[in-house]
């Protein structure tokens, strides 16, 4: 989405899938929310020069508290790889809903970013 006029101004977003369940069983995939999702801003993949970045995780069995621990246990145990900025890497945002927002904030060679999630119940 892009917010002026400045076309180089822009928000990415990047949605992954949570709490899945798959023929072979039940996955949280907070593993990939975290690597091929988070790590993408850190990495600049993402929203190179801009200071904003915003995940979107669509919880498929709708227990989003369930899928919110599993990512943010994920994102403790990489904090470093994720070069949070804080010890606490997970700073929660007032609920709107049945939606959990927290944010995330991380150094990286073009500057910080701040990694605003949202965490979106949907119906089996």
């Amino acid at each position: 989405m892009i917010f002026d006029l400045n076309q180089e101004n822009y928000i990415a977003y990047e949605c992954k899938r949570l709490n899945v369940l798959f023929p072979s069983g039940f996955q949280t995939l907070a593993d990939k929310y975290v690597d091929e999702g988070v790590m993408r801003y850190v990495s600049a993949q993402y929203a190179q020069e801009l200071p904003f970045g915003v995940m979107i995780g669509y919880v498929f069995d709708s227990n989003v508290p369930n899928a919110f621990t599993a990512v943010k246990s994920q994102i403790q145990n990489k904090a470093s790889r994720l070069q949070c900025m804080s010890k606490s890497p997970v700073n929660n945002l007032p609920p709107v809903s049945f939606i959990i927002r927290f944010a995330t904030g991380h150094s990286r060679p073009s500057g910080k970013i701040e990694v605003q999630h949202l965490l979106l119940p949907l119906s089996p």
